[in-house]
């Protein structure tokens, strides 16, 4: 039977959480505990599979605590349920380790989705966080299909400053104490990235750019 661990402060919360595991998954050896430490000592003696987390346990160090017991056992599936406010704690939550984040305010059956996600080693997230995901994504991408230069790296950056000025890849390699291979293989990687196959090509992507307000050159 696997190991459940709900690290839940308020009694009446953590028994609920374990009454619905027991409940709906029948062969699960599910303990509660109510702080930090506990959490730690069940970590150092039994082989845990999932961890039920509220981030504000006493003696705990909020999103710090996945990093240690991800230490302990680094296999153990980590679902976030926590009071505070998702659309700030549950993205660095999931890049912290945890494979899930649930508001203590969701319904029971997005409870059961969120624990059969996380069982299923798959990533779990409300979905007005899968929406509030998405419109991020959407606008970083936009950000950078409307600014080419933001994929550019700070070397690459360089070498486009004087590609513009007309320098060489020998006279590049001079003003950048590096070698003119190097330089050559960085002067590759702009092209590529901006799309451009010639000087002339990137000098007049450079005009659009340096013509549009949006960007900054």
């Amino acid at each position: 039977m696997k190991n459940v661990l709900i690290c839940e402060d308020h009694p009446v919360v953590g028994l609920g959480i374990k009454y619905l595991l027991e409940s709906n998954f029948p062969k699960l050896n599910v303990y509660l505990c109510s702080d930090y430490e506990q959490a730690l000592h069940y970590f150092s003696t039994l082989p845990i599979y999932m961890l039920v987390l509220d981030l504000n346990v006493p003696g705990g160090n909020s999103i710090k605590m996945l990093e240690t017991f991800l230490y302990k056992q680094q296999q153990a599936r980590i679902l976030v349920f926590s009071a505070y406010d998702e659309k700030v704690y549950a993205l660095p939550c999931l890049k912290a380790g945890a494979k899930g984040y649930i508001s203590k305010h969701a319904a029971q059956e997005e409870v059961l989705l969120a624990v059969k996600t996380v069982f299923n080693n798959e990533k779990y997230l409300s979905p007005q966080m899968r929406q509030v995901s998405i419109d991020k994504l959407l606008h970083q991408a936009e950000e950078v299909h409307n600014n080419p230069l933001e994929n550019l790296s700070d070397r690459e950056k360089e070498v486009l400053h004087y590609l513009v000025k007309g320098y060489g890849p020998a006279d590049i390699g001079r003003q950048l104490n590096l070698h003119i291979s190097t330089i050559s293989t960085v002067k590759n990687r702009v092209f590529s990235k901006l799309g451009v196959n010639s000087i002339v090509s990137l000098l007049e992507t450079m005009r659009v750019l340096q013509s549009t307000p949006s960007v900054a050159v």
